[in-house]
C-alpha cells in the first residue's frame, strides 16, 4: 500500500504544518503534515506524533502490534495511514479509536 498525500487549504498554503524537526518523532522525518517513519526498523508506532499530522507512513519497518494506546484520538486530522510491509500480528480492541478522519490505510 502506497500512500501520496500533500494537502493544501484553499489559498494553496500548508495549515498548521507539522514544525521542523522539534515535533518529530526522532526516527521520522516530518514535512507539510506528513510524517514519514518508513524504513526506520521501528518495532511500535511513535507516541510522539504531531497532532496536525494528516499522513502517517509507517511502512517497511517491525511493528507487529497495532495497540490501543489512544493515539488516534490525538490525530483528528489523520486521512492516511500506511502500515504496509511489517509483521502485523496483533490489533488491539479499540486500537483505531478516534480515527474518524481516516480515509485511506
Amino acid at each position: 500500500m502506497m500512500i501520496e498525500l500533500f494537502f493544501a487549504d484553499s489559498a494553496g498554503s500548508h495549515s498548521n504544518a507539522c514544525s521542523a524537526m522539534a515535533d518529530c518523532p526522532a526516527t521520522c522525518k516530518c514535512q507539510n503534515n506528513t510524517v514519514d517513519c518508513s524504513h526506520t526498523g521501528l518495532e511500535e508506532i511513535p507516541a510522539n506524533i504531531p497532532q496536525a499530522t494528516v499522513s502517517l507512513i509507517l511502512s517497511d519497518n517491525r511493528i507487529r502490534k497495532v495497540e490501543a494506546n489512544g493515539l488516534f484520538n490525538r490525530l483528528p486530522r489523520l486521512a492516511h495511514l500506511d502500515l504496509s510491509r511489517n509483521d502485523i500480528q496483533e490489533v488491539e480492541e479499540g486500537a483505531f479509536e478516534g480515527a474518524e478522519s481516516l480515509k485511506e490505510m
